[in-house]
């Protein structure tokens, strides 16, 4: 009987966790902006504000944008431990980890995850980001200050979402 109870709570924890924007607590939210800091602290330019729909200004993280608790990390994490079969994941960026940087295409930078209800698109300015294989944040992004826009879109989005990678000439890599 335990062992059933057990089966159940996971599987109704599974079903009702949605593919979405995560907060600094790895909450849903509609949306959330991030500046990572320039490199200019302890943290070896690790560090980054984050402002969200919750919230009425901007926050310094107590978490470091390499963790996968951070909402930075949280929320791409999601791409990694997807149901492929489920979901629909793309990842572009003019500077693709482990490739030359492609100057003949827009200077575009995101990641998007979806399922047949919702997902999110997040638009960034890191060079070398994500990762292919799992979270992390890249040495080549901390130098300097980037930036962060995440959605919670519906779905029904996606078509918008593909016409703007088209017109922007992306560079998908995942």
């Amino acid at each position: 009987m335990l062992r059933a109870l057990l089966v159940f709570a996971a599987l109704a924890s599974y079903c009702s966790a949605k593919i979405g924007c995560k907060n600094m607590k790895g909450k849903d939210v509609d949306w959330f902006a991030a500046i990572k800091l320039p490199n200019m602290d302890e943290n070896k330019g690790f560090s980054f504000v984050y402002f969200d729909s919750t919230q009425s200004g901007w926050k310094k993280s107590p978490e470091l944008i390499n963790s996968t608790d951070s909402a930075i990390g949280a929320t791409i994490n999601q791409i990694y431990k997807s149901d492929k079969k489920r979901t629909v994941t793309v990842a572009y960026n003019d500077d693709c980890p482990g490739k030359d940087v492609d100057s003949g295409r827009g200077h575009s930078k995101g990641v998007a995850l979806f399922d047949e209800k919702m997902g999110f698109w997040m638009l960034h300015s890191v060079p070398n980001f994500p990762p292919i294989d799992k979270y992390d944040y890249p040495e080549s992004g901390s130098k300097y200050a980037q930036s962060f826009l995440c959605l919670s879109l519906d779905a029904n989005f996606l078509p918008d979402i593909g016409e703007y990678m088209r017109f922007a000439q992306v560079t998908p890599f995942i």
